[in-house]
């Protein structure tokens, strides 16, 4: 929708673009909080295409449709025995603890442990009013993914389990809709 009404104004390349910057920027805005390493990948791809193209305003309008086009597609590639909700659990913790991707050693191990911490969070989040009310239930969640993190074979977890069971709390809150 937003992109048919973009042209009607008549106004310059420039005007367009940064309508669409910003449009770009609150979209990522909002959607971060549920699915935080997909948005901080558009986030960086958005400051890239706005630093390489700063001056070209007709070519930072077609990588700035490409990449609303990216962001619309809903489709994302999963890895084998994750669905999408457990993919979004997978890319925030594959993004705290490795800086560029996931060496492949580790796929599987990682794909175990998120199927189990994803078991916990459903398992917990089925009781009714779970974030409203259920405080002990709640600490009860963070010890068991914080000793599932502690448990598991992935070195690079050392130190972070608290950090990677407090995002992963928030991030179960923010999808509890969608789990």
């Amino acid at each position: 929708k937003f992109l048919s009404t973009l042209g009607r104004s008549g106004s310059s390349d420039k005007a367009k673009a940064s309508e669409m910057v910003h449009a770009t920027r609150r979209h990522i805005k909002i959607n971060v909080d549920y699915d935080p390493a997909r948005y901080k990948t558009f986030d960086k791809r958005l400051n890239e295409i706005m630093k390489r193209y700063q001056d070209n305003w007709e070519q930072l309008l077609v990588q700035l449709s490409l990449l609303r086009e990216d962001m619309k597609d809903g489709e994302r590639q999963t890895l084998n025995g994750l669905d999408e909700n457990g993919q979004v659990f997978y890319d925030i913790m594959a993004d705290l603890v490795f800086t560029d991707d996931v060496p492949e050693d580790k796929q599987t191990l990682l794909v175990d442990l998120v199927n189990e911490v994803y078991r916990l969070i459903v398992d917990a989040i089925n009781i009714p009013h779970f974030w409203e009310m259920k405080f002990s239930e709640q600490r009860n969640l963070k010890g068991d993914i914080t000793k599932a993190l502690i448990i598991s074979d992935i070195d690079e977890f050392d130190d972070k389990e608290v950090q990677i069971t407090e995002d992963l709390m928030k991030l179960a809150k923010k999808r509890h809709h969608y789990i």
